[in-house]
């Protein structure tokens, strides 16, 4: 470097530089200050023939250099020009690094602390989004001596789990365009992160609160007219309990003018408790004028939920309208409820990318236990068909969005040597729920008071709200936004997940590779058998049981719960099986194709065994009924965890994909079986199991065949940073410095 000069152009035309950013981590985001604060990786290339150093040693790559070595080179002095403070890593020494390759590549890195501002709007607090940007351009040389622009990979995350507190990162942009100043045109790269607010918390402590205000103001209407002065006190209570709501609600918000979602629905609940004050008020103004039989015709006219008062005192002594439903409204009736989570199959990706898996998980619990609650009131309020059918579908269409969400959670918080565990204790709720509703819903039918069915769909409702009451509090998205993990659970969790670095954030889908996939359409296959089996055996079971053994209704609760106990018992065995055997380094893969194949061979046998024995009515039917669905229990170590394995980055989108084929067999199987069993033949059931084995036969055999549990050669992110090269925690071996040098220079 005797004739070097830094002040010299390395050559006569304008000199290229590409740069690149790496978030590692994002230390805060102010609302008050319209800010954020991040640790980044900030990188530059250029190249600068005056440097190689080929002729001189051939057998080094590249040389590496501090932060001194810069100031004896030309430099296009690349920085950060909307920064509020930006300050360079010191520990203890600059963590600055240039490394120069022997064609004279100059490749330099900052790791900085930096704070920029954002712009921020709460018009639509607890659900805002806000977008804070960082500014790069060469701060000595304008356009006629640096042309800067970004790296094919401009904006890199060092971890996929980057969020904080209260926000996440949705989204990354990148762009290039050139500054106007009195002295010339600059070269200016954008860099803009999307926030989000997590507003799951705000559900739990604004919305759920606001919302039973609300409902405990029109629990006033169920007070008898003449009792105003309690009707008073419900109405009264009410609001005085929503505005002290509303002032806990106000000290926790970020201060700001603006008019904001929150104040408009807090505001919106207020006017309706008024209204329910204002119309307590007017029927007692029409009471003084009418007389009572005038005053109850006004009640049923004004109030609907008057007569649900009457009802109830009468309910035991009304006729149930359900039981003038043909058979086939009937069959519609169970049909209703698949054609709805059919439907929310094709919907639900977009909802939990928008909304969040445990948001998504709330929403379909609400809907569901809204939709429980209602159906009683309204078979005898308002005993229409296709009213019923209606409240199913929407039932159904929320029930899409909890599978999905959950084995989003499983596929975050559970390494692979414990998902068939994980998938056991998650699927194991649907055996517990039906064994348990097939005894209880039975013994309520009996009862004479309310009707007796209608308590089971009250105490299911409640249930679910207990649920949960317990749940959200506990429900976090990723392990680190946990604060009820320990730090070791936290470590084991990392520590056996595969972790791709600098992936960019959101993953892009890869949709052609994953609809086409061999290994997830044999997933999705083996879903729809399941489901196929599942639901006629949930849906039809009693009345299989009550055509061909006439058993009473006590009988056929009993026999219709045990084989789901057995499937439950046998699900935490096959799945305790599978781990353990994955912790002895069986292979993953070799694993679910047994447990899949013992599931749909084992279930086809005992299917046909069923079939055999139906002609004689012959008591043996009922163990191998018990026998089918314990084999079923194998499918969680099946394709239940090959699910959760293949593609962790898009479970939710496997799953949704998965949950369209066991929707549509939930949809097909009441209508087919509905059909073929109009007269409640022995024949006719005997086909109907037929169908079945086929069914569980034809799935299973091509699992086998294509079937996988490992994580797919589609679904591993190609980005990888140059930072993350430099600074990789994969062995010494997984990037020769050859192939360092290539990346740089197709980079540049």
């Amino acid at each position: 470097m005797t004739n070097y000069s830094r002040s010299r152009m390395p050559s006569n035309r304008p000199i290229d530089v590409k740069v690149e950013l790496t978030i590692q981590d994002i230390a805060s985001l102010s609302v008050v200050k319209n800010s954020f604060t991040a640790d980044i990786w900030f990188s530059s290339v250029w190249h600068d023939p005056r440097l190689a150093f080929d002729m001189y040693d051939r057998c080094r790559t590249n040389l590496s250099f501090d932060d001194s070595f810069e100031k004896k080179i030309f430099s296009p002095n690349v920085c950060l020009v909307n920064t509020r403070t930006a300050i360079v890593h010191a520990s203890p020494k600059a963590n600055v690094l240039l490394m120069l390759l022997k064609n004279g590549t100059v490749f330099l890195n900052y790791r900085m602390r930096i704070e920029s501002s954002c712009e921020m709007s709460l018009k639509d607090y607890p659900m805002d989004y806000h977008s804070c940007s960082l500014d790069f351009e060469s701060y000595s040389y304008n356009t006629a001596t640096v042309n800067i622009g970004w790296m094919p990979k401009a904006i890199t995350f060092d971890t996929l789990d980057l969020s904080l507190s209260d926000f996440t990162v949705v989204n990354s942009s990148s762009h290039s365009f050139v500054e106007y100043y009195k002295a010339g045109q600059w070269g200016r790269l954008r860099a803009t992160l999307t926030f989000k607010r997590k507003y799951s918390v705000h559900i739990l402590q604004m919305y759920l609160p606001t919302y039973i205000s609300v409902f405990i103001a029109f629990f006033a209407f169920l007070i008898d007219v003449k009792s105003l002065p309690a009707r008073i006190v419900v109405g009264v209570n009410s609001i005085i309990s929503l505005t002290y709501q509303k002032g806990n609600i106000l000290a926790t918000l970020p201060k700001s003018s603006e008019l904001k979602a929150i104040d408009i629905f807090m505001g919106t609940c207020e006017a309706f408790i008024f209204a329910t004050l204002l119309e307590l008020a007017f029927v007692a103004y029409q009471a003084s004028f009418e007389d009572k039989k005038q005053l109850l015709e006004f009640d049923r006219m004004k109030a609907p939920i008057t007569k649900f008062v009457k009802m109830t005192r009468l309910f035991g002594s009304l006729e149930n309208p359900g039981d003038k439903w043909s058979y086939e409204e009937q069959t519609w009736i169970h049909s209703g409820y698949y054609y709805g989570s059919f439907i929310s199959a094709f919907l639900v990706q977009p909802i939990i990318t928008r909304l969040g898996a445990k948001v998504s998980i709330i929403v379909g619990v609400i809907i569901c236990i809204v939709g429980t609650f209602i159906i009683p009131i309204q078979v005898y309020l308002f005993p229409s068909f296709y009213f019923t059918i209606t409240i199913r579908f929407f039932m159904g269409f929320s029930q899409g969005l909890v599978i999905p969400g959950a084995a989003s959670y499983v596929s975050k918080w559970f390494p692979i040597q414990e998902k068939s565990t994980a998938m056991a204790i998650f699927t194991s709720g649907n055996q517990i729920g039906i064994a348990i509703s097939m005894i209880v819903t039975s013994t309520f039918c009996s009862l004479t008071l309310l009707g007796g069915w209608p308590l089971s769909f009250f105490l299911y409702g409640t249930l679910g709200v207990l649920f949960l009451f317990l749940w959200i509090p506990r429900a976090s998205e990723r392990p680190n936004d946990s604060s009820f993990i320990t730090a070791i659970e936290l470590a084991h969790i990392k520590g056996k997940n595969n972790k791709f670095r600098s992936a960019t954030i959101p993953s892009k889908v890869p949709w052609a590779q994953l609809y086409l996939s061999p290994c997830v359409i044999s997933i999705c296959l083996c879903s729809f058998c399941q489901s196929f089996i599942m639901t006629s055996f949930t849906s039809y079971l009693p009345q299989y049981y009550q055509s061909v053994f006439n058993m009473d209704i006590r009988s056929n609760g009993i026999w219709s719960a045990i084989p789901f106990v057995v499937q439950m018992s046998t699900k935490f065995v096959c799945a305790w099986i599978a781990d353990s055997l994955k912790e002895r380094h069986v292979s993953a893969s070799l694993i679910t194709k047994i447990a899949n194949s013992i599931a749909s061979v084992g279930s086809a046998v005992c299917i046909l065994f069923i079939l055999w024995f139906s002609r004689e009515r012959n008591i043996l039917v009922l163990v191998f009924i018990v026998l089918t669905m314990g084999f079923q229990s194998a499918y969680t170590a099946g394709y239940a965890t090959s699910l959760v394995s293949v593609a962790p980055t898009f479970t939710s989108t496997i799953s949704a994909y998965a949950q369209i084929f066991a929707q549509l067999a939930s949809s097909i199987a009441p209508t087919m079986i509905g059909f073929l069993t109009k007269n409640g033949a022995v024949e006719e059931w005997m086909l109907v199991f037929l169908i079945l084995a086929i069914i569980s036969l034809v799935t299973g055999l091509f699992f086998h065949i294509f079937g996988s549990a490992n994580v797919q050669q589609w679904a591993i992110s190609e980005h990888y940073s140059i930072c993350e090269l430099n600074r990789s925690d994969q062995p010494t071996d997984a990037h020769s410095p050859g192939e360092t040098e290539a990346f740089i220079a197709k980079q540049v």
